[in-house]
């Protein structure tokens, strides 16, 4: 499965990020502070549930992996 993301700041710094894959939905933060926070408590879930995230969930092999690199 393919999935999309993008992330782009705005003038005001408020970070946006599309998804579009088997799911589409846009989230925005108020600013990089916040966009860390969710990248890094995504990392966290990934690395908790590995097994799970790896097999029953539709995220990129690629996606995970960088949340691997990071925590090396």
């Amino acid at each position: 499965m393919d999935v999309i993301i993008e992330i782009s700041q705005s003038d005001d710094k408020q970070i946006q990020m599309v998804v579009q894959g088997a799911a589409k939905g846009m989230v925005y933060f108020r600013d990089i502070n916040v966009f860390y926070a969710f990248i890094e408590k995504c990392a966290e879930f990934s690395g908790n549930h590995e097994g799970f995230v790896r097999t029953l969930t539709p995220i990129p092999e690629p996606f995970l992996d960088a949340f691997n690199d990071n925590a090396k």
